[in-house]
């Protein structure tokens, strides 16, 4: 547990680790360091270009009066004197909004999350460990990932906006310094985002609203640089008899300074390497793996299955390591620490084998609080983890991930970790791999579960169609 809790504290000591940024590139030599020391073998790294989006300054004005705000990733940036533009609220409910006129205006869009209910995750899951039955069947709390409404950016643009202005309006605690370029599958288009935008948070509504019924101009500066850089997966191995492969992956980059997201999963797959390395030959060859860019599209494993499509068939499984946290809710407009665990998910494909390992190893570490659930799930057809990709080529994936509210704002420092967790997930995710060097790999890409499988398909189309809205489209 101390030499975790050590490679915890050293990776959140280094402070933002962006793909492409200095940090980001000390973080790599730290993490290939760290490779060899726990005992890894041909240690490598795969390099990928990338543009190093860094904001050197941002603010909000209304009127000539600041307002707080955070600025919106990967967004295009202003000169220095920012633009200026009537405030334009754009409430997608209303089907006077096509006849707006956005030219040369700021529009302001409610930013929603959809809400995460126990009932329905129980009804979809193949599996659980929840002995005390502490997931609640109601709420449990924002799927502060998916941004709703976030297609009225490039609708606004298309007609003439020049800045945007999203109100965090379901964020628990009221933060506006929100860093999620991702949401939809955006790919290599993560760096089209034509207009300047910031974050504004749901304590300011009310007065935003007010200023846009007024019709007051709103001011955007967004100053910074887009400039060629790279980032890396670091990758090692621990070679076995077979050129048959298991993956076991976290990923190294972070918005902010960030202990949960993802100190805590790369310290558990630090760990877990040492074990695996100290326990001698494998049956099967065990690659190690910190991908880059989880906040960049996940680049890292795109341009890792890209590189190496030809050696997936060999590919037994690929494990996948996230977030070990403490749970969070909003009690007057405050974030307040539970005292739980945040209930926690591990997809894996709609196969028998796979959910008896997993159900296996949760119950043997006593891992409470965890859904067993189909790699496509209602929330998408991929799991909502760096190593989702594998599962869209046909790879077994077992993809474990928490997600508490205070992800992806910067409220996430080292009292948020679950310490007592971290220990049973790596002991859980070697048990995993003993019996993975075992199995027959054919018997784990059988497809099973065939109601749960089309329940959730059904679900994610419903999804999709609602979110998928008219603005979309033209």
């Amino acid at each position: 547990m101390q030499e975790i809790k050590k490679w915890i504290g050293e990776l959140y000591a280094f402070g933002p680790r962006r793909a492409g940024s200095p940090i980001g590139h000390e973080v790599e030599d730290y993490v290939e360091e760290q490779f060899k020391l726990v005992g890894l073998g041909k240690v490598s790294r795969q390099s990928i270009p990338l543009t190093y989006w860094d904001c050197t300054g941002h603010s909000l004005q209304i009127d000539g009066k600041e307002i707080s705000s955070s600025y919106i990733p990967f967004t295009e940036f202003t000169y220095q004197e920012g633009v200026s533009g009537e405030i334009v609220h754009l409430n997608p409910d209303d089907p006077a909004i096509h006849s707006l006129d956005l030219k040369r205006k700021v529009v302001l869009v409610d930013i929603s999350f959809p809400m995460l209910k126990g009932k329905v995750l129980k009804l979809l899951a193949l599996d659980l460990h929840d002995p005390d039955h502490s997931i609640p069947d109601g709420p449990i709390h924002e799927a502060t990932w998916i941004r709703l409404n976030w297609e009225l950016y490039e609708w606004a643009h298309k007609r003439g906006a020049i800045g945007f202005i999203g109100i965090l309006k379901d964020q628990p605690g009221g933060h506006h310094s929100y860093y999620a370029p991702y949401g939809f599958k955006e790919g290599d288009r993560i760096l089209d985002k034509p207009i300047p935008g910031l974050w504004a948070s749901k304590f300011d509504r009310d007065q935003l609203l007010l200023h846009a019924r007024e019709g007051k101009t709103a001011s955007i500066v967004l100053t910074g640089s887009a400039s060629p850089s790279q980032s890396a997966n670091i990758i090692g191995q621990i070679k076995g008899e077979s050129p048959e492969t298991i993956i076991v992956a976290s990923h190294h980059d972070s918005p902010f300074q960030n202990a949960v997201e993802d100190s805590s999963g790369m310290a558990v797959l630090f760990s877990l390497a040492k074990k695996l390395a100290k326990a001698g030959k494998p049956k099967r060859t065990i690659q190690f793996m910190a991908t880059a860019g989880h906040f960049y599209g996940s680049i890292g494993t795109i341009e890792y299955i890209k590189q190496n499509r030809e050696s997936l068939d060999d590919m037994v499984a690929e494990i996948h390591i996230e977030h070990i946290a403490l749970e969070a809710k909003e009690e007057n407009d405050q974030l307040v620490m539970t005292g739980q665990t945040e209930p926690a998910a591990i997809f894996t494909p709609y196969n028998r084998d796979c959910v008896r390992m997993v159900k296996d190893f949760l119950v043997a570490q006593d891992l409470i609080r965890t859904l067993v659930l189909g790699a496509h799930g209602p929330l998408g057809e991929f799991p909502p983890t760096d190593g989702g990709d594998f599962h869209l080529e046909g790879v077994p994936v077992f993809n474990y991930i928490c997600n508490p509210v205070y992800l992806l704002v910067d409220d996430d420092d080292l009292s948020k970790i679950d310490w007592e967790r971290l220990v049973p997930v790596r002991d859980g995710f070697y048990q995993l791999i003993e019996e993975l060097n075992e199995c027959d790999p054919a018997q784990l890409r059988k497809t099973q579960y065939p109601l749960k499988r089309a329940l959730a398909s059904i679900m994610t189309f419903l999804a999709q169609r609602k979110n998928k809205s008219r603005f979309r489209a033209d």
